[in-house]
């Protein structure tokens, strides 16, 4: 497999710091928006699954995790 170098990293994960754009960047990409978004998703899951005593995730796993 093929190693990819650092600074293209941001390719994989979304993360700016390791960019070889960073220094002149004027918005986040594409990936990074895709990052934030699924870990605020992410949060917001977790957090509703612990208020509602897991039922939230019962849920979500039978309507929104579907596999067709």
């Amino acid at each position: 497999m093929e190693q990819i170098q650092e600074n293209e990293q941001w390719k994989l994960n979304g993360n700016c710091e390791k960019c070889r754009r960073n220094n002149y960047c004027s918005k986040p990409c594409t990936r990074h928006n895709k990052l934030i978004r699924a870990e605020i998703t992410g949060l917001v899951a977790d957090t509703m699954n612990k208020m509602t005593g897991g039922a939230m995730r019962e849920i979500v796993d039978k309507t929104v995790n579907r596999i067709w």
